[in-house]
This record gives structure tokens, sequence and C-alpha cells, in this order.
């Protein structure tokens, strides 16, 4: 679910602004994941959490808060090495991202088009 008082902030910047941080994301969630799921299977530590923190950033600047506290909790396990907590944090955050995604693109989709 989307934090709507963070998206009604950014739509005040501007539905442009909005739209363009929004296919940012879209963009760039899809390969953090990525480095997230390789730094897990080489159980690279540097990497994975700072993937990890990176897509936390980006997710909480947008309001996609469950994809935050989810990459915290990935973040936290590269840290701790705690390498068998990875894979199934993974998995939800692959889940939880398709949700985000779908919810992102709808809000993307009713933005007015620039002129």
């Amino acid at each position: 679910m989307l934090e709507t008082k963070v998206l009604k902030s950014l739509r005040r910047l501007g539905e442009d602004f909005l739209s363009e941080l929004i296919s940012i994301y879209l963009r760039e969630d899809a390969k953090l994941l990525e480095r997230i799921e390789i730094a897990a299977r080489q159980q690279d530590v540097d990497e994975g959490s700072m993937a990890a923190h990176r897509l936390r950033g980006s997710s909480y600047s947008l309001g996609v808060n469950t994809i935050g506290d989810l990459c915290r909790e990935v973040e936290n396990a590269f840290d701790e090495q705690q390498f068998d907590l990875l894979e199934p944090l993974i998995e939800r955050l692959k889940d939880e991202s398709l949700v985000a995604r779908a919810e992102l693109i709808r809000v993307q989709s009713r933005l007015e088009p620039a002129l």
C-alpha cells in the first residue's frame, strides 16, 4: 500500500515531477532487486546491504513504505550476515514489489499529461 500523504506532497510539486519520479523508481527497483538477489547468492554483504539501502531510501521517498520496511530487514540480515533469512525476505520483497509497481503505474496513469 502506498503512503498517500507522501504522494500528495510530491504531487503538489507538479504532476510531471511525480510522474518522472515514478518512472525512475520503476526502472531502478527491478535493477536493485536483481542486485540484492545476486548478492544474497554470493553472500556479498557490501553489495547486498548497499542495494537494499538504496531501494529502501527511494521507496520511502515515494511512499512505498512496505518495500522500505522489508529493505530494512534485508539490509539488517546482510549486515548481520544472517544469510539464511535472506531468501524468504527477498521473496516477500519481490511479491510486494509487484503490488507496489501496479499501484504506482495506476497512480501515474491518473496524472495529467504535460501540454
